[in-house]
């Protein structure tokens, strides 16, 4: 029984994406495998812009991009199934 709810547990712990002060290439590149997204960044400087959030499996794409649009003050554009990412 203990056993069972730990394993649970840890399952949970995996469900989430967590950073703190990471790059956003990074959380970038964890979401194109979470999602199966594609990501341009315009400007390569984008990628080391610093990022804290934690990002739950089941919200959806467009939810997630919402609030690192407002956390990190860049933008993404969805042009023909790819997302461009710009300030």
């Amino acid at each position: 029984e203990m056993q069972r709810s730990l394993v649970g547990s840890e399952m949970c712990i995996r469900e989430v994406l967590r950073y703190d002060n990471d790059s956003l290439e990074l959380l970038i590149e964890d979401l194109s495998r979470w999602y199966g997204a594609d990501f341009d960044f315009k400007d390569n400087k984008l990628k080391n812009i610093r990022i804290s959030a934690s990002i739950n499996k089941d919200t959806p794409l467009e939810e997630v991009l919402a609030m690192i649009q407002t956390t990190a003050k860049i933008k993404f554009h969805l042009i023909e199934r790819r997302y461009i990412i710009t300030q």
